[in-house]
């Protein structure tokens, strides 16, 4: 399929930026010139028209004719230079707009120590505006001391995991103690402690009510991996920062899509890195979102791993309003694993069997009087190390419902039903970059033939073979968006149909994967 920008892109991504309150130099963006015509002396502007000029576009302050805009922008001058024109047409490029790997980003000193690092996006999700070191030790040490002491989350008895203090939390502290010479034993934000995996885009994830209305533009992350104070070498764990894209009309919506969009049309290198840093700071930076706690965009903050206890194991974390830190809270999704094989989860997904099916289901706190959603998810290992995670229980009456709430679940998406072995984006270390699961590239290595075959999973319950592509899949979505395939009157909310209306291929499938999306939190 061939994808286009449309000409309004730039105007909407400069919009939602200055939503999200995030100031921007024109001259560090790439904006869409697609259908601007070119600056003419004998022309006369009105305020607000584009013009080009010299493959950069240009915004009129006021009226003005014969005014050269790269001699007359600025903040007294008749123009304003929005950004240099990007190529008209490209295709989605899943390495630079989806799913970011590549080491002159993940190894780049903005991931180390600058603009995309954890300790950056850290202090801008506190409440304070410039945190001392003291008050990030104070908010991370909250976090991080969580996993040492037994909780109870929803009735969910959650356990310790006591190897997070020796393995992690003593030996920054060490290391910490070393650098200071004895001095001091203040934690050292300077030390590599995570190592950023991957920067997402999930534009899959956006939100429409029943009336079809745009009420999120999806989310984005930052993937890390937990590295070992000492040696710098990674942990078989990780974090996962994500953030929500706040969007509440199609035209912001799409201002999101074709914001990553642009940046698959640059080459890899520090004009790359400022795109998105400019990008990301839209809604990692401070006060992005006002009316969310610590005026952060961040949904939610995620951990799985293995080394502090096991098994391996998922935790979530969200702001809270009242102490404005990191809090333990349910896992979206995803029931108390106490429940997997009881009648309890048979009873809801039969209850809930039509909702599950349309995909507008989410697992309640209670059910029957009992608590449902989990305080922590856990991944068991059979034979050979194969995750054996799915969910089931007695009498359930359509497959396919218990197949999409144990898909959506936490350890269900990193286990049986995805044929994972837990990570769907692998820790790596410096040098290396992060390896993808099946699930996410759709190929798996056919060591027969050397080929790469498509991946298939069977199903823990019936035999039913699926498959998964879920790149490929989310490539196809934000194409759609681009081009608005969707549309279609097949994908409008039924209020919104005509009688008659036109199915186009694109217009289905697009249906399809929203469709099997909406119960998405993973």
């Amino acid at each position: 399929m061939y994808r286009s920008f449309r000409a309004s892109a730039s105007a909407l991504a400069l919009a939602v930026a200055a939503t999200c309150s995030f100031s921007v130099s024109a001259q560090s963006v790439q904006v869409s010139c697609t259908g601007v015509s070119d600056w003419d002396p004998a022309s006369a502007y009105s305020t607000g028209t584009q013009v080009t000029e010299g493959a950069q576009r240009y915004t009129a302050n006021w009226w003005n004719q014969n005014t050269l805009p790269s001699t007359h922008s600025g903040e007294w001058g008749e123009w304003s230079l929005d950004g240099d024109c990007l190529p008209e047409f490209h295709e989605v490029v899943i390495e630079k707009e989806l799913m970011i790997r590549d080491l002159s980003v993940v190894d780049s000193e903005h991931a180390i120590s600058g603009a995309l690092s954890w300790k950056h996006l850290i202090e801008q999700m506190m409440p304070q505006e410039n945190p001392t070191d003291a008050e990030k030790e104070a908010f991370v040490l909250h976090w991080l001391n969580s996993f040492l002491n037994q909780q109870v989350i929803n009735e969910d008895v959650v356990p310790a995991r006591p190897d997070i203090g020796p393995l992690f939390i003593e030996p920054w502290r060490g290391v910490s103690l070393s650098m200071s010479e004895g001095t001091s034993d203040a934690l050292n934000f300077d030390i590599d402690l995570f190592r950023l995996l991957a920067i997402v885009y999930r534009p899959d994830l956006h939100q429409r009510d029943a009336d079809g209305n745009v009420i999120s533009g999806g989310e984005a992350r930052f993937i890390y991996s937990f590295n070992q104070p000492a040696s710098g070498g990674s942990l078989p764990a990780k974090v996962i920062f994500e953030y929500g894209l706040e969007a509440s009309s199609e035209e912001e919506l799409l201002a999101w899509a074709e914001a990553f969009h642009a940046l698959g049309a640059l080459e890899f290198g520090e004009q790359f890195n400022q795109q998105l840093i400019e990008l990301t700071g839209r809604f990692t930076g401070k006060n992005a979102v006002p009316h969310k706690p610590n005026g952060s965009a961040l949904n939610q903050l995620r951990t799985n791993e293995l080394p502090f206890d096991a098994p391996w194991q998922l935790r979530e974390f969200k702001l809270s309003a009242e102490t404005g830190l990191l809090e333990p809270a349910t896992v979206a999704q995803t029931p108390a694993g106490s429940l997997n094989g009881t009648q309890l989860f048979a009873d809801y997904v039969n209850s809930a069997e039509a909702e599950i099916l349309d995909g507008s289901y989410i697992v309640p706190l209670t059910f029957a009087g009992q608590p449902l959603l989990g305080g922590f998810s856990d991944v068991e290992f059979g034979a050979f190390a194969a995750p054996v995670s799915d969910w089931d229980g007695p009498g359930i009456v359509n497959n396919e419902a218990r197949h999409i709430v144990s898909l959506n679940t936490c350890n269900g998406c990193h286990g049986t039903e995805t044929n994972t072995s837990f990570s769907h984006v692998v820790e790596r270390e410096q040098g290396q970059v992060a390896e993808l699961s099946p699930f996410m590239t759709g190929v798996v290595r056919n060591f027969a033939t050397g080929e790469d075959d498509p991946f298939f999973v069977q199903d823990p319950v019936t035999g039913e073979l699926r498959q998964f592509q879920e790149l490929a899949d989310r490539e196809f979505i934000l194409s759609c968006l681009l081009e608005a395939c969707m549309n279609s009157a097949a994908v409008q909310p039924r209020a919104l149909r005509s009688f008659s209306p036109v199915i186009n291929s694109d217009a289905a499938r697009y249906k399809e994967l929203m469709h099997s999306r909406r119960a998405r939190a993973h």
